[in-house]
């Protein structure tokens, strides 16, 4: 049951309504009520509508929601024509400026940092998985950075299994760049044959030096590439006498093992965090690959914003889903506009939410341990976007308690201030909260506490 029901209208240029409010005492159970505003409108055209719909419960619990949509005046808007490929990309790095957006602060940094001549200044860049830290990569190595004279390559190291094929693979890219013939490098020594190549290739560079982009850098600590790599690394990293600089790119895990006194790490690089978008750069990856197909709503990508904070794969998984659904429309030989509303959205975000597989939550999730899904489970159980947006610790380990979830309190604390480094969770005084709306959204769905206190039985 709602009551108090109040319609607000926002102003709008070239409309003029009769009033700028309506209102309704009370709806209960199926009721519906249709309300209606006369407008003056002196010129054809196109115009975007918005406002604000707030209520209450029985109870005095607030709600409050915004409403938008496009009314032709005089005209038809334009109708969706199905594209002949999908706009937007959902999977690994991007290799195209085509979707490629925002991230110019970051690459600036970088692009200072570097122009030193003869400092050798590493960087760690670190962040969630799937928020753009290959896609940026990708970006360096594709365009460069002016004004720095580095050759840019970078190795995935997830994508080799052994010291020789990680040195052959920069070697090769090595040599490639400078148009020399590739090195033979021996499986047996493979350390000593790179070294006589790299410095006999030195003198050739002119003054430039390569740019080594490791990604998934993580696996370094853990001796996938053996246990001599790590120092090798370190070499390459200081001394002078290696044309190299390194960039070694992971999650925020790479970040804490750094701080670690046997790392190679320790003391030696300058930490970058490839964060989320601004609200003007996650605008731009939803309407940049869909010029001419979609015309979204403002209140849509403000929305889109609040959801996803700026995470570049919900954004492309929204887009995609609206093509899809769209398309589902116009396959069943019905029409509709082209013109992505506040309610097209929110039917796009609970297929998000609700489809078998999304990356931009799992992965974090299955890199989890059992004291972090309890504590996400138990918090998203308690909180929502509106009414209870955030909780502080004693709040928290009341919800723990009351879902039988509890955590001890030092491992609590310990857990919050990593999801807080991980950006997501945000610590605001003393009070936390889901960066990501949709996360909330989707540990609700998928990993309620029953679930969660069978995955601790079994483990």
């Amino acid at each position: 049951m709602a009551r108090d029901i109040r319609l607000q209208l926002d102003n709008a240029e070239g409309i003029h309504w009769a009033a700028s409010g309506l209102k309704h005492r009370r709806l209960e159970g199926g009721e519906s009520v249709s309300l209606s505003v006369t407008i003056n409108c002196e010129q054809a055209g196109s115009y975007s509508l918005t406002g604000m719909v707030e209520a209450q419960d029985l109870e005095g619990m607030p709600f409050r929601g915004q409403f938008s949509f496009r009314l032709p005046v005089g005209e038809r808007g334009a109708a969706y024509v199905r594209p002949d490929v999908q706009p937007y990309q959902v999977g690994e790095g991007l290799g195209s400026d085509l979707t490629f957006v925002g991230r110019s602060e970051l690459l600036g940094e970088l692009r200072d940092l570097w122009r030193q001549p003869h400092g050798k200044p590493s960087v760690v860049l670190v962040g969630q998985r799937r928020i753009g830290k290959t896609s940026l990569l990708n970006k360096i190595k594709r365009d460069g950075l002016d004004g720095v004279y580095l050759h840019p390559l970078v190795v995935n190291i997830q994508g080799v299994t052994s010291p020789y094929d990680f040195l052959k693979e920069v070697a090769t890219g090595m040599a490639e760049v400078v148009d020399v013939e590739k090195p033979v490098l021996h499986r047996d020594e493979p350390y000593a044959d790179f070294k006589e190549f790299i410095f006999d290739l030195a003198p050739k560079l002119v003054g430039w030096r390569f740019l080594l982009m490791l990604d998934e850098a993580d696996l370094i600590p853990q001796q996938h590439l053996g246990d001599l790599m790590p120092g090798f690394l370190r070499t390459l990293m200081q001394d002078t006498r290696y044309p190299t600089l390194l960039l070694f790119c992971g999650t925020h895990t790479l970040k804490r093992l750094g701080r670690e006194y046997d790392s190679i790490l320790f003391n030696t690089a300058q930490v970058r965090t490839v964060s989320y978008m601004s609200e003007a750069e996650s605008r731009e990856v939803l309407e940049k690959p869909a010029r001419g197909i979609l015309e979204f709503a403002p209140a849509a990508l403000e929305r889109a914003y609040h959801y996803t904070r700026g995470q570049p794969l919900l954004l492309q998984m929204i887009g995609m889903t609206l093509i899809r659904q769209f398309n589902s429309i116009v396959f069943t030989s019905a029409s509709r506009g082209n013109y992505v509303s506040l309610d097209d959205l929110e039917r796009a975000v609970d297929g998000v939410v609700a489809q078998e597989s999304n990356a931009a939550f799992e992965n974090h999730w299955d890199d989890s341990d059992i004291s972090t899904h309890r504590v996400l489970s138990g918090i998203a159980r308690a909180l929502d976007e509106t009414s209870r947006p955030q909780l502080d610790i004693a709040g928290i380990e009341t919800v723990l308690d009351e879902v039988r979830l509890n955590v001890p309190h030092k491992a609590l604390f310990e857990t919050l201030n990593n999801l807080c480094e991980e950006e997501v969770l945000i610590d605001r005084g003393a009070t936390y909260r889901f960066a990501v709306p949709l996360y909330r959204r989707w540990i609700e769905w998928r990993w309620a506490p029953d679930k969660v206190r069978e995955e601790t039985a079994k483990s």
